[in-house]
């Protein structure tokens, strides 16, 4: 749920609309201008672009996509295709083909943000904006898991992960290829992109060996599931019922200790354990690694959107920048909350979408505040989901696994993605109703 703040006026560091819409106005004969910059063109970055259309009174030729990439992957989908639950094919389509053709894409990559300019620096050109979102996502911190990125090109290795789709289908074929032996799946836990990526594919990958290799194959291998974190999530109650379900299915758990380094040719994964500091190592066949992340170079790298800790300085239930109240961010890039999911994507880009049209509207006085929800689902078993709400710890409640929900993350997901959400017809909690921002 959306909430709403009253700030004081003297908080208001803004044009008015009227003087908003004379500079915009002399500034649209330039081809390097547009109203709004969208840095990223994740799930978060076109999904914020559909918002502002359908909730505000921007027009596709007020907005300027920037990304590298021509793809838009569903993300929830990424696990499901190393699982055999879903193709590529199913979860992607071309950017082109996703946004609005009247908005101008850029294929590119930001090589410098100027915000005290209301410039950034794009290859070449130096593009001008009003707004600029950030939805650069995050990128894998290799770096802190020794011979990771190494191992992982090699399909040799034993060594993979979900990160991305391609990683994902060679995740695929190596689950297809597992004879026997040891399987680790390691989550970086607060420090990973997805936090249920290593849960779901150590249970689906059981269920795999299990239904379709026989009970003779899984017998004679062992399945871990290693994590930093003390135990499988900040809940309580759904933290044993997770326990009660991996012990149920025969796989191990050890936690509280952190991947360090691997050694592809000698297959050793080596952890050491948080407690007390002492080198853990671990035989393994299949290694899957859900790596810990950082924010994307041209992020960190701008000290003027950065705080000290080298997250983005940005007010965690406005979503807006502290310095630069034009500057706004969604998705991964936020760091919020902790445990990351579609849910809190769409929140925080309805967010972001209606403070715009507050401060579009001269409303400056009112804020539309983000209230941290998230969700958790959790493949729990054979055509079974559990979904987890974990926007307050304190109202914990434990659901039900069901096959309702199984059936709308596998077979509904990506169509919901790309057929209602990025086209601006679904907006979460209210469903097809718009959100009402000054309610």
């Amino acid at each position: 749920m959306l909430g709403l703040i009253k700030i004081s006026k003297g908080s208001q560091r803004s044009l008015t609309s009227a003087a908003r819409q004379s500079f915009s106005q002399a500034r649209s004969l330039n081809s390097n201008y547009s109203k709004f910059l969208i840095v990223g063109a994740g799930n978060a970055g076109v999904t914020v672009a559909s918002n502002l259309l359908s909730l505000t009174k921007t027009t596709p030729y007020d907005i300027r996509v920037v990304d590298p990439n021509t793809t838009v992957v569903y993300e929830p989908g990424i696990d499901l295709v190393a699982a055999q639950l879903q193709t590529p094919e199913e979860i992607k389509a071309s950017i082109y083909e996703t946004l609005n053709s009247n908005i101008k894409i850029h294929n590119g990559r930001v090589t410098e943000f100027k915000p005290e300019s209301n410039l950034a620096v794009v290859n070449d050109r130096v593009f001008e904006y009003d707004y600029l979102i950030l939805a650069t996502g995050v990128v894998p911190a290799f770096d802190k898991i020794k011979g990771l990125e190494d191992a992982l090109s090699d399909p040799e290795s034993g060594v993979v992960s979900t990160y991305n789709l391609d990683y994902a289908e060679r995740t695929k074929v190596a689950f297809e290829n597992f004879v026997r032996g040891n399987a680790i799946f390691y989550n970086s836990a607060f420090e990973s992109r997805n936090f249920q990526s290593a849960i779901n594919l150590a249970l689906l990958f059981e269920s795999d060996i299990r239904q379709n290799r026989g009970n003779s194959i899984r017998d004679i291998s062992t399945l871990e599931y290693v994590s930093p974190f003390g135990t499988f999530l900040p809940l309580a109650k759904n933290s044993l019922e997770l326990r009660k379900i991996f012990e149920g299915r025969g796989i191990s758990t050890d936690f509280g200790l952190t991947l360090t380094g691997i050694d592809k040719k000698k297959k050793n994964a080596v952890f050491v354990n948080n407690a007390n500091n002492k080198k853990v190592t671990k035989k393994y066949d299949l290694l899957y690694v859900s790596p810990p992340t950082k924010l994307d170079p041209s992020v960190s790298g701008c000290k003027e959107l950065t705080n000290k800790d080298g997250n983005l300085d940005i007010n965690p239930r406005t979503l807006t920048h502290n310095k630069y109240k034009n500057v706004f961010a969604v998705g991964h890039c936020t760091k919020t909350p902790e445990i990351y999911s579609q849910k809190a994507l769409l929140q925080q880009c309805l967010t972001v979408s209606g403070n715009v049209s507050l401060r579009e509207k001269g409303k400056q006085d009112k804020q539309v505040t983000y209230e941290g929800e998230s969700e958790l689902v959790i493949f729990s078993g054979k055509n079974q989901c559990l979904s987890i709400d974990i926007t307050d710890p304190s109202l914990e409640g434990v659901n039900d696994p069901s096959a309702v929900e199984y059936y709308n993350q596998v077979h509904l997901g990506h169509h919901k993605f790309f057929k209602l959400q990025i086209k601006g017809h679904w907006f979460g909690s209210t469903w097809f109703r718009k959100p009402n921002f000054e309610a």
